[in-house]
């Protein structure tokens, strides 16, 4: 894409181009300093940084949406791992737990559901769940499908266990 097509009447420096996409081409060219500039800049001014973010955000709705969704489809497990601390706080949960110990939780379990042992897209379920008081701490998370983990519902590990499968 040519970038002399934009204002090609407000010549800047003999280029054919006007200043702003002169200056657009240049830093397309070698990013590199304009980055560390941008990025010592947002140092020097938080404040300033802030306001024109939140500007920015509030002024184009849909390109921050867009933004967004890009990234949650490029971050699946960012996005389940954010939406379980949410959800863990509303309920006023204690603990938490990373994503390594949750992907280390996945290993012990060779990547498959604890009660129907399927090798499955897995999902964390509490074993006390946490609207029964349950924590979201690692210790109280087993690897289940969603299939499973839904049928569980608010019961416990061991209740649905013995409902299931008559222990």
């Amino acid at each position: 894409m040519r970038l002399s097509t934009c204002h090609p009447e407000r010549k800047y420096k003999a280029k054919g181009l006007c200043k702003q996409c002169y200056q657009a081409a240049r830093h397309a060219a070698n990013p590199a300093p304009r980055r560390a500039y941008s990025l010592e800049w947002k140092r020097r001014n938080p404040e300033k940084n802030t306001a024109y973010s939140l500007r920015w955000q509030r002024n184009n709705p849909e390109k921050r949406a867009a933004i967004w969704a890009k990234w949650a489809r490029a971050n699946p497990e960012k996005c389940a791992a954010t939406r379980s601390r949410r959800r863990a706080r509303l309920a006023g949960a204690a603990g938490s737990h990373t994503a390594a110990e949750w992907r280390d939780k996945i290993a012990l379990h060779a990547g498959c559901c604890i009660y129907c042992g399927e090798s499955k897209p897995l999902t964390r379920d509490h074993n006390v769940p946490l609207i029964r008081g349950g924590s979201d701490d690692i210790s109280n998370i087993l690897p289940s499908c969603g299939p499973c983990n839904s049928r569980k519902g608010t019961r416990t590990a061991r209740e649905y266990l013995a409902t299931t499968y008559r222990l």
